[in-house]
């Protein structure tokens, strides 16, 4: 999803493919695997970020979202 990282891919292949496994060993299907990330990133906002940035940085994460399917195609 992200293009510019100040994070190195090895490190973020590294536990999207963790969280991969853990979806594949409760088999979960797509709409699950999604509620499963959406309250995830919920709740990151929520313990992780300041009331006054949680709507900007929501809407940032959901712009970015957007992008990477409309260039997936």
């Amino acid at each position: 999803m992200v293009s510019n990282s100040k994070y190195q891919d090895k490190q973020v292949d590294t536990i999207l493919n963790e969280m991969i496994v853990v979806l594949e060993k409760h088999q979960a299907p797509v709409d699950l695997s999604l509620m499963v990330l959406g309250n995830m990133v919920t709740n990151l906002l929520i313990s992780s970020v300041g009331k006054n940035q949680q709507i900007a940085l929501a809407q940032a994460f959901s712009d970015a979202l957007m992008n990477s399917v409309k260039t997936a195609k």
